[in-house]
């Protein structure tokens, strides 16, 4: 069971119907919302901007107008229509400004094909170091991922109110501060299929690392070739696994 958050972005355009306007992005991962680098709608899925009791405009897909009836009130008034490929490049400002202003192409909408309308909000909240997915559509983008996340799952002092707290524990904060500054419209449990670590059986993350690849096709000859001048034990490794290279 996990967070599940639905959290609006103010949108910076002033594109007819989109002004004084909030994108809801929906996410089971709050802990990567410092992170936030973009948003994604599919290009061919059709958004609503609704008028909401609390006075506010959102901005979301028109399938799941209706699982928000909570907040959004039933059959509330649409100000605006707008398919998913016209939002393109909208921008919006992030929920947290670790990260704002640093790069000129992040905090817009872009498009992927991999968001539904089953769940959620039908737009997706975009961390590239946290998702291969996410890094994808973004490279497309030239938007580099930031990683505020240490190798034991901690947060560094790229977000100080969170820094030195694992990111799982970091939630219950992070939601808080959503809530007050009035950014959170949902919070609810999530259930679903999780990776977990087969030996210790602790919940896993995605991580963006600096990697480093070696070339080895291009002196793979010599290497066979050196492999003949060593003992190997056991001795059927000279010929067989290393040496069928």
């Amino acid at each position: 069971q996990d967070p599940a958050v639905t959290v609006a972005l103010p949108l910076t355009s002033s594109k007819p119907g989109l002004e004084g306007v909030e994108a809801l992005v929906w996410t089971t991962t709050p802990w990567t919302l410092p992170s936030n680098l973009a948003a994604a709608v599919h290009p061919d899925v059709e958004y609503v901007v609704v008028h909401a009791p609390n006075g506010r405009k959102y901005l979301l897909a028109e399938a799941r107008v209706g699982a928000y009836a909570r907040e959004l009130g039933d059959n509330p008034p649409v100000l605006a229509r707008f398919k998913g490929i016209n939002l393109l490049g909208t921008r919006y400002t992030p929920p947290f400004d670790f990260f704002a202003g640093r790069q000129p192409n992040a905090h817009q909408i872009l498009l992927a094909d991999y968001v539904t309308t089953e769940d959620g909000t039908g737009m997706v909240h975009i961390a590239p170091a946290y998702g291969e997915e996410d890094k994808v559509v973004t490279d497309a983008a030239g938007i580099e991922p930031v990683t505020p996340v240490n190798s034991r799952g901690e947060f560094d002092a790229q977000v100080p109110p969170y820094q030195g707290m694992h990111v799982f524990e970091a939630n219950k904060a992070i939601i808080k501060d959503l809530r007050a500054s009035g950014a959170l419209l949902r919070h609810d449990t999530y259930q679903h299929s999780y990776p977990h670590c087969w030996r210790c059986d602790s919940p896993l993350i995605q991580r963006a690392v600096s990697s480093w690849f070696v070339a080895v096709t291009k002196f793979k000859d010599r290497l066979v070739q050196l492999n003949q001048q060593i003992r190997w034990v056991p001795e059927h490794i000279k010929d067989g696994q290393f040496g069928k290279w």
